[in-house]
């Protein structure tokens, strides 16, 4: 059942950004532009929170244009709810990483920002959250991809 759900959810959110988290994990990332990382890690934080507040809607309204073409309100939210029913409640997330890159294969013009969190889920377990924002104005950072898988 998990595999299931998990499969929905990764389907959904590589849909959303067009492509698959594991074209991300062999890209070399470019020179970092720390400002840009710095504001689309909050960008995430922020969204991470409505996410974490139940507020599924929400988060698919404020999320990059590119997701939300791919993926109507109502399946992101669905999706979403049980892809992280069985890790509920999630709890304190430790940075991992993030990385800056311009573009992303089989993506929207970028640049983006992976990054990557250690996640306390219920049960004394962790996962792995991929949150990956896209500038999409100015400054303006939005989420173009989420993805959580249990933590090795």
């Amino acid at each position: 059942m998990y595999r299931r759900i998990h499969n929905i959810v990764t389907t959904v959110a590589a849909a959303a950004f067009g492509l698959a988290l594991a074209s991300i994990t062999h890209l070399e990332a470019q020179q970092p532009d720390t400002s840009a990382v710095h504001l689309a890690t909050e960008a995430s934080q922020v969204w991470l929170k409505l996410v974490d507040d139940g507020k599924y809607d929400e988060s698919w309204d404020t999320a990059a244009p590119s997701f939300q073409q791919a993926v109507t309100k109502p399946a992101w939210s669905q999706a979403l709810a049980q892809a992280r029913g069985p890790f509920e409640p999630f709890g304190e997330r430790t940075l991992l990483g993030a990385r800056y890159f311009e573009t992303l294969p089989n993506a929207p013009p970028g640049p983006y920002v992976v990054i990557q969190y250690r996640t306390k889920v219920s049960g004394n377990r962790e996962v792995i959250e991929t949150v990956v924002p896209m500038r999409t104005g100015q400054a303006l950072w939005r989420v173009s991809g989420y993805f959580v898988k249990p933590a090795p």
